[in-house]
């Protein structure tokens, strides 16, 4: 079976797992847009308090924030799980399991650790550089 079609087969079970319980789901998703948002909310009323710092206005900042936020959820969605190899899986034996499975060690392992609260990161903040765009161009 080709790898990349496993992968998308363990993420599809991993989807329909989590909406087993959908009102968790929401919530998770929920909460990653009202932190998202509130982490915007603070930069703006610095903004909106001090004016622009060193000739960087609102909208540039919000550019940045949004690109960083994409880029962090992007990667947290591929490298999920490599921060607990060592205390919840090698001293529990559960990545002997993996090994021992006939795909690929990689895909079994991402196939762990596929969660919603990583997509749901990149939704919220996907926008941001859409809306600043806008103000980028009147800078000058």
């Amino acid at each position: 079976m080709n790898a990349l079609r496993l992968l998308r087969r363990y993420m599809s079970a991993s989807v329909k797992a989590q909406m087993q319980y959908p009102g968790s789901m929401a919530m998770i998703v929920a909460g990653q847009f009202v932190t998202t948002m509130l982490d915007l909310v603070a930069i703006w009323a610095l903004f909106s308090r001090f004016g622009s710092v060193d000739g960087w206005r609102f909208g540039d900042i919000a550019m940045f924030f949004g690109l960083v936020s994409i880029s962090f959820a992007i990667a947290d969605f591929l490298t999920r799980g490599f921060d607990v190899l060592g205390t919840e899986f090698i001293k529990t034996g559960n990545f002997d399991r993996i090994l021992l499975r006939p795909e690929p060690t990689l895909d079994g392992w991402a196939a762990a650790f596929r969660q919603s609260s990583a997509s749901s990161q990149v939704s919220p903040t996907s926008r941001w550089p859409k809306l600043s765009c806008g103000s980028l161009a009147t800078r000058r």
